[in-house]
């Protein structure tokens, strides 16, 4: 007999927890959309559809009885809220990206999640392209990686954000908002965490507005690896998603549609990963992760995991006001 499917309550109906629920329906059979919260029953309803519960307020969502996982695609203020009362509700949470705002929030997270299914929604492992770089890396096809580009450059669309998209304390801002893709790439392909930063991050392409539209930063990582991150949010230009692996034997170009292209003997051949639907693939993808998580398997994306990635982004942000290089210990934070 098959087991029973997973009841999930989605908390914000904006574009990613619409994605997250066509992820959900893509798999089916193991997983189910209950519930969905927004700021209005109006976007609440119009994700939900027949048969599934729409809450005006996220926190009646989390005290529904039929709700077993939580799924929190909210404006970043609001993910440790949530997050937290989720978890002391006793359900399981996947959290979408960045953790949180701060370490501190990271931490009241953790502690309320200890003893329930917990995971960190980091997407870009789970792009097809980035996940076959990782194998072709462990395979030793390039050597060792000794540096990657990591970049996310693309039209910030100011017209069309949403108003926390355009306010820093509430985690708004292109670095924020995406940098913290490109420290989680660093990372999945590097194998480690960062050692220090330097960084320069600002207002430079979009007249008075409050919040960044370019960040580039410079991580450094054990035996002198380096990554270096570009977060650029444009008025007019065009896209650039190329992400570099630099290896002692050959190099790999990745891209979340195009796929994955091997440089070796002065020429890049296409080895695979081209993905015709890369969102939806992408999603599948984490949330067969996730579902194994709530089965018993460990955190593919750990708290502890998310929070070090955090840290690494908010000390890139200190790094840049301050005109320094900051140091990380282990787990992210600066000394």
């Amino acid at each position: 007999m098959s087991a029973a499917a997973v009841p999930v309550g989605i908390v914000g109906a904006g574009y990613f927890g619409g994605q997250h629920a066509r992820a959900i329906a893509a798999l089916g059979g193991r997983l189910r959309v209950a519930a969905v919260a927004s700021r209005t029953l109006a976007a609440a309803s119009s994700l939900a559809g027949p048969g599934v519960r729409a809450y005006d307020d996220w926190r009646r969502l989390v005290e529904d009885r039929d709700v077993a996982a939580v799924c929190i695609c909210t404006p970043h203020d609001l993910h440790e809220p949530v997050a937290v009362a989720a978890a002391q509700a006793g359900k399981a949470v996947l959290l979408e990206k960045p953790m949180a705002t701060s370490v501190v929030e990271c931490d009241r997270i953790i502690a309320a999640a200890a003893r329930v299914p917990f995971m960190v929604a980091q997407p870009s492992r789970y792009m097809p392209a980035f996940a076959l770089a990782r194998r072709v890396i462990a395979d030793g096809r390039i050597g060792d990686p000794v540096h990657v580009r990591s970049p996310m450059i693309k039209a910030w669309l100011r017209d069309k954000r949403r108003p926390w998209h355009l306010d820093s304390a509430r985690g708004g801002g292109m670095w924020m908002t995406n940098g913290i893709h490109m420290v989680d790439r660093l990372c999945f392909l590097l194998g480690a965490r960062p050692r220090a930063v330097s960084a320069s991050i600002g207002t430079q392409l979009h007249a008075a507005m409050a919040v960044d539209d370019i960040g580039v930063a410079l991580y450094t990582f054990s035996g002198g690896r380096s990554g270096l991150v570009e977060a650029i949010g444009y008025a007019e230009g065009a896209p650039d998603h190329d992400c570099i692996v630099h290896g002692t034997k050959g190099m790999l170009r990745c891209h979340h549609a195009d796929g994955l292209a091997l440089g070796q003997g002065e020429r890049w051949t296409h080895i695979g990963a081209r993905a015709e639907n890369w969102v939806l693939d992408t999603l599948t993808g984490l949330w067969r992760d996730f579902l194994a998580h709530v089965d018993g398997a460990p955190s593919p994306i750990p708290g502890e995991e998310g929070r070090a990635h955090l840290a690494a982004v908010l000390a890139a942000r200190d790094a840049a006001a301050e005109g320094r290089t900051i140091t990380l210990t282990t787990d992210g934070t600066s000394p």
